[in-house]
């Protein structure tokens, strides 16, 4: 899901209350120089009970092929942290 900010930066409380919109691989993020939120959710398999689980998103920034690369990205927990 992603919810695109309009105007600067904002509160991480405010980002976690936002409304946000379906959102797929590929599709557009937003301007330049834009903040951009992303919500990612998934269901850990009942049997994975007690393992360490880990998810990783490859937003595959090449710095190599120009414009693009310059992005920075934080992750947070339900209470901001």
């Amino acid at each position: 899901e992603v919810w695109r900010v309009p105007g600067e930066p904002v509160p991480v409380a405010e980002a976690l209350r936002a409304t946000y919109e379906p959102f797929t691989a590929g599709a557009y993020w937003g301007p330049a120089w834009g903040t951009t939120w992303l919500r990612a959710r998934g269901t850990v398999p009942a049997h994975w009970a007690g393992r360490r689980v880990e998810a990783v998103f490859d937003l595959d920034f090449d710095l190599t092929q120009g414009p693009g690369g310059q992005a920075e990205g934080f992750v947070h927990t339900a209470a901001g942290e």
